[in-house]
């Protein structure tokens, strides 16, 4: 196999994970749960890193959606923290999340969990937070792909310049 082939076939393997996107690995609390108490924040963790910066979340308990959330990085480049401290209601909670990957992939999804004793949450008004809605989460991953295209090109016509020059 010539150098150039194998190069190619090294790129196009080594790029394989670049092109993998992060998924929800985990939730706190989990998916089904039943609390006694509303937490005070809900944590998705993610199995890439995330950002916080472009991230969006809403609540749904009973029914109503609640006010607009922040969404702050946690711990660890792969979690993100949903900032429910001021919802104290009762009822089935439903946590409706978008975040930004690093590689500019946008995850969406949902977390449903049950809270046992509270009050009933009453309908707020609700504006968008900052943010919210900007990019289209396709930049990474446009990225990615234009490079692995030219590296193949660049493979290609390095293998047509040294057939020519034997």
């Amino acid at each position: 196999m010539s150098a150039a082939c194998l190069g190619t076939a090294l790129l196009l393997t080594a790029a394989g994970p670049a092109l993998a996107h992060a998924d929800l690995v985990a939730t706190s609390p989990a998916q089904g749960d039943t609390l006694a108490r509303a937490p005070s924040g809900v944590q998705l963790t993610f199995s890439e890193a995330v950002s916080a910066e472009y991230a969006f979340a809403s609540v749904t308990v009973g029914g109503v959606l609640g006010p607009p959330l922040e969404v702050v990085q946690g711990a660890d480049p792969q979690t993100v923290v949903v900032d429910v401290d001021e919802l104290r209601a009762a009822g089935r909670w439903r946590t409706d999340f978008r975040v930004t990957s690093v590689d500019g992939h946008t995850i969406e999804g949902q977390v449903d969990f049950q809270v046992t004793s509270g009050p009933v949450m009453e309908a707020v008004d609700r504006d968008p937070p900052a943010g919210a809605g900007r990019g289209s989460g396709r930049t990474g991953s446009v990225v990615v792909v234009t490079v692995v295209v030219l590296a193949v090109l660049v493979a290609v016509r390095l293998r047509l310049r040294s057939r020519r020059s034997r």
